[in-house]
């Protein structure tokens, strides 16, 4: 009788153990999924902001350009007056 109730607990003991492997186990790959996930988002934001940066480094000099060319339409305005 006695060795039935061990036999018992010692298969309950490592279907928990198994069990609580499983989860950790399971748990790990989730989290190392997200963690991929993040890292994928964050290499996709970085390679945005690049391109955000050179588009307003352009954005920046075609305004400069156009300021260059009011103010000679400017200056040729008044040289006509």
């Amino acid at each position: 009788m006695h060795t039935d109730i061990f036999y018992g607990l010692t298969v309950m003991t490592l279907a928990v153990i198994i069990i609580v492997y499983l989860i950790k186990t399971w748990q790990i790959k989730i989290q190392a999924g997200k963690e991929q996930a993040y890292q994928k988002m964050s290499e996709e934001l970085l390679a945005l902001q690049r391109n955000t940066s050179e588009h307003q480094k352009q954005i920046l000099q075609e305004l400069q350009d156009l300021n260059n060319r009011m103010k000679n339409v400017e200056k040729i305005l008044r040289e006509v007056e």
